[in-house]
């Protein structure tokens, strides 16, 4: 049975968490909130500073009405995975994926514990539900995964687009947003019915309740806005309304139309302008909008039928089978395939190269002659050995190349010939097609092209035989800021790419893509590193850009030496011009700055979401590395957004409060940073809300 009534959720929210508020009957997952566990029941290994853990005063001293001041003291944490999301565990542990793509238990000093193998590197999303199984999103295959404590899980609801961010209310309802199809599923664990709570949304991603769990946020990743559905007074959901936007956050065109006008989103897809509670809004149209089952449509660029998947009318891109039965042979991307039927859906599978063949049959993989083989229980096409019947030295093909079979711990194998294998210094070779010569440059012969200096002299500026064109007349200068130059060697005159330090000594100028550099000792090796305006300053510093002065802001989440005369006299918002190009008066670091339009600054790229149990909420702001806080009303006036902190990074996908258990403070939120794989402890001086799990400590009550 689940939890209906008002009064349970309340109850739940103001003390320590219990068994569940209905009696008789055994519970499931949407219905059991766990038992507090005492510190003396956690493993030795994952106690770490707990505190008292059976619901006395385990959170420390904090008011809602005395936060810490802003910006918060941060500390790092190392050895974690960098995932896109993280649970903890009743025990105190970090669950995440790691770069295996396997679900694994960390303690707090990144000891780690393989939990599910293999369950995919592309998880966006994993939540707890009350009784102990983990959900989990799974971009790559559109599903929804449900994991048992022992390791096993299955696939609750599939088909999503692009399932991103995920959360569970107290009743164990999972909430999950699809990030292509603008919407938001509530989901029950158990059966796998869902229903819309929201549709019309800009790349939803990060979601979070409310303390009291009758207001779900929703961060826009790209659009720089909160969105809130609220529930309504007879248990369904009301329409969605815009709660906050982040300094920065770009406007689309319904700022000067009207309701149920046209509009473009801001992803550049065709829309409506709809109001979210007060604003106004180009709301993207999904490609079946309007359309029966059966209409064409487009989906990313791809033709497709409006089919009816699960009550949903979504555009599924054409399989190739269009028109055909069963068993029909089709075109699978280029390659031989047959129609199959996957579910309701016939699709097109490409054709194994032993499909209808059996054991020594001759075979084609992939455009090597192979024999038909069962290996290790798979039968398979395994290619045709080139040096079978031959002799060492005997001429070969590997993969298409010219080769010489070589004996390998007595194994006769086909080794690819190299331009200059048996040739002299100097003499004539061939490098993929581009004429060269063999040179002594490393101490081994080397195959350099020679066309690009043919009547040049040394030192002369050259192109590598045309893969890298000339630019004017100095030498084309690669990313680095290298270049390639004519010089004589044994004989030839090739074209050798040279790097910036080349013939230079630590500490000498360089140029670095277009930047001044200094030449670095990186163990041994001379390489060129920019240096950049702000280097070795401080956040304000007056700074200069050639002629032009500025101030050392934080930007991008570094700092950039960046000048606020551009919006002298103008507000937020305003159109502005920075160096002839448009831009947008944003607020950075308590300035006003012109920000150029297709700056990451302007994008609003909010991912991590939470709420403190006072109902301010936190949202994290990707590649600019900011964490924003929002009072509980919300603020659709972005310059009352609290910048919380600048990270420095530029992957921070998530905020998570500490449990109270296995050393993580409750008063501290945790967020990952993926560039580095740690995790950032921000000491906000608050818990979250109440959890249906991990089963914790009460920590709500305002001490």
């Amino acid at each position: 049975m689940k939890l209906s009534s008002l009064a349970c959720l309340l109850v739940l929210v103001s003390l320590p968490l219990a068994a569940g508020c209905a009696g008789g009957g055994a519970a499931s997952d949407k219905d059991v909130v766990g038992d507090s566990v005492a510190s003396d029941q956690l493993d030795p290994e994952v106690q770490g500073d707990v505190g008292v853990a059976d619901g006395g005063d385990t959170g420390g001293p904090w008011s809602c009405a005395n936060l810490p001041p802003l910006p918060v003291e941060v500390s790092s944490l190392p050895g974690f995975t960098g995932a896109e999301d993280f649970a903890f565990d009743d025990k105190g542990r970090v669950v995440s994926v790691d770069t295996d793509g396997s679900l694994v238990r960390q303690t707090i000093d990144g000891g780690k514990k393989l939990w599910v193998p293999n369950i995919g590197s592309d998880a966006a999303g994993v939540r707890f539900l009350p009784g102990g199984d983990l959900m989990v999103n799974s971009v790559g295959t559109g599903g929804l995964l449900r994991v048992t404590p022992e390791g096993g899980y299955s696939t609750v609801v599939s088909g999503l687009r692009y399932p991103n961010g995920i959360e569970v209310d107290l009743e164990g309802f999972v909430y999950v947003s699809e990030h292509d199809a603008g919407r938001i599923r509530r989901v029950d664990p158990d059966t796998g019915d869902f229903s819309i709570i929201a549709e019309g949304l800009f790349n939803p991603n990060g979601l979070t309740f409310s303390p009291d769990y009758q207001t779900l946020y929703c961060g826009s990743f790209g659009g720089g806005v909160v969105y809130a559905v609220d529930r309504d007074d007879a248990g369904g959901w009301a329409p969605v309304r815009l709660f906050a936007r982040t300094p920065g956050a770009p406007t689309d065109d319904c700022e000067t139309r009207a309701e149920n006008d046209e509009c473009v989103s801001l992803g550049g897809w065709p829309g409506v302008c709809a109001y979210y509670g007060e604003a106004l809004m180009c709301a993207p149209r999904g490609p079946c909008d309007g359309k029966v089952e059966g209409d064409d449509c487009e989906l990313w660029g791809s033709a497709g039928t409006c089919l009816d998947l699960e009550g949903l009318l979504d555009c599924v891109p054409d399989t190739g089978c269009e028109g055909k039965a069963e068993g029909d042979d089709c075109d699978a991307w280029g390659a031989p395939g047959v129609c199959t039927l996957n579910g309701d859906l016939l699709e097109c599978i490409q054709k194994l190269p032993c499909e209808g063949k059996g054991e020594g049959d001759d075979c084609n993989s992939y455009g090597t002659p192979g024999t038909c083989q069962t290996i290790n229980d798979y039968f398979d096409c395994v290619p045709k050995d080139p040096c079978e019947g031959k002799a060492e030295g005997d001429d070969c093909l590997s993969w298409g190349s010219a080769g010489k079979c070589q004996l390998f711990d007595g194994i006769l194998q086909c080794q690819p010939k190299v331009p200059c294998q048996d040739a002299a210094p100097g003499e004539v070779c061939d490098n993929y097609g581009v004429p060269g010569a063999c040179v002594d440059l490393n101490g081994y012969l080397e195959c350099l092209g020679t066309t690009s200096c043919t009547g040049k002299q040394a030192g002369d500026p050259c192109d590598d035989g045309g893969w890298y064109p000339l630019d004017g007349n100095s030498p084309k200068k690669n990313e680095m800021g290298g270049g390639y130059t004519c010089e004589a060697h044994d004989g030839a005159l090739v074209c050798v790419y040279r790097d910036p330090c080349y013939g230079k000594e630590v500490g000498d100028a360089c140029p670095a893509s277009g930047n001044p550099g200094l030449c670095k000792n990186y163990d041994g090796y001379l390489a060129c590193e920019a240096v950049y305006p702000c280097d070795s300053l401080q956040e304000g510093n007056v700074c200069w850009v050639g002629p032009y002065s500025g101030l050392c802001l934080s930007n991008n989440g570094y700092l950039d030496c960046l000048d606020p005369s551009f919006c002298a006299d103008l507000a937020e918002g305003d159109a502005c011009n920075v160096w002839g190009v448009e831009g947008k008066c944003t607020q950075r670091a308590g300035h006003l700055l012109c920000l150029a339009k297709g700056d990451p600054g302007t994008t609003g790229g909010l991912d991590g979401i939470g709420v403190d149990t006072c109902g301010n909420l936190y949202v994290t702001e990707y590649v600019l590395g900011l964490v924003w806080r929002f009072p509980p009303a919300g603020s659709v006036d972005s310059s009352k957004a609290e910048l919380v902190l600048t990270t420095g990074a530029s992957w921070i996908p998530n905020v998570h409060w500490g449990s109270g258990l296995g050393g993580w403070d409750p008063n501290v939120m945790y967020v990952m940073n993926r560039d580095n794989g740690s995790l950032f402890a921000l000491e906000v001086g608050v818990p979250t809300k109440a959890l249906p799990y991990p089963p914790t400590p009460d920590l709500t009550q305002e001490r």
